[in-house]
């Protein structure tokens, strides 16, 4: 008999799915940290989450742990 390999296909997707959600909901937090520290005006944050998370999709292995100098560069950069 052949085993179906559909289900577990279905799970792994569902999976990477759940992961990739958890990863944008610690984008958006984390991109609104930086965003209140740098009094950044409110109709832009919503703006810099949906980048932050873009910018760090690809490749989150470089993702900080901690809000950092460089992150407040960043802003001040996409905002001036």
């Amino acid at each position: 008999m052949i085993d179906n390999p559909l289900p577990n296909q279905i799970m792994e997707q569902k999976q990477r799915d759940f992961e990739d959600d958890l990863f944008k909901d610690h984008c958006y937090e984390q991109a609104k940290e930086i965003c209140e520290q740098n009094e950044v005006f409110t109709d832009l944050i919503e703006h810099f989450q949906e980048w932050y998370h873009k910018h760090y999709f690809d490749k989150p292995q470089d993702m900080p742990n901690v809000i950092s100098a460089e992150d407040v560069d960043l802003i001040q950069y996409l905002v001036g």
